[in-house]
């Protein structure tokens, strides 16, 4: 992997370190959980960023402990899916750290407000304890970029309810398309990368 991208795909990484001066920590419940989704925490000197909250709100305690123990203040949780294995865990996230914004693009905010009550419908009861009492909704971001720490991170795809985000010299990979893989980079090469993408 080239040290000039930071990304966060299907592969577990733990502590590795990218383009300084980020660095980034990833938990994935694997077998232990319905879905074994990614939930990414990217850091900088100075804050922390989270990418995705999991599916159970048991998982979602263990990421508020790893980001506890990281010990940076998080300044946002950005959800990338609209499918509930990337938001229902939000709830302890929240309550944790309330200064943290719980931003996602327009089409993944509209895609969860259309469909959550009937997600936790379905999805409850099969999760007993491990389900949400309260579902939040994203705030919608105004721009398909932003910074951690001065880095600029650039959502490549606004326009879909699965916000990828991808190196602009990678767009031949397979992984962009995907749905529903939270799929991240940092690329120093490309200052204005994605500008071309902007949101309505």
């Amino acid at each position: 992997m080239k040290l000039s991208a930071l990304a966060v795909a299907t592969a577990l990484f733990s502590g590795a370190v990218f383009a300084a001066p980020l660095t980034l920590q990833t938990y994935n419940p694997q077998e232990k959980g319905l879905f074994a989704v990614n939930s990414t925490l990217v850091s900088g000197p100075h804050e922390a960023v989270l990418f995705d909250a999991q599916f159970s709100v048991k998982d979602g305690e263990k990421l508020v402990e790893m980001i506890k123990k990281n010990g940076k203040p998080l300044s946002r949780i950005v959800i990338t899916s609209g499918d509930p294995d990337f938001y229902f865990g939000l709830e302890p996230l929240v309550k944790a750290f309330p200064q943290a914004e719980v931003v996602a693009t327009p089409e993944v905010v509209k895609h969860i407000a259309a469909t959550k009550a009937a997600k936790l419908a379905y999805w409850g009861p099969q999760m007993k304890d491990g389900a949400p009492t309260q579902v939040y909704v994203p705030q919608a971001l105004e721009a398909n970029s932003f910074t951690i720490d001065g880095e600029k991170v650039t959502i490549m795809q606004p326009h879909d309810y699965a916000a990828f985000r991808l190196d602009p010299g990678e767009q031949n990979d397979p992984r962009r398309h995907r749905r529903g893989v939270g799929y991240a980079s940092l690329d120093r090469r490309h200052p204005d990368a994605g500008q071309s993408s902007a949101m309505a």
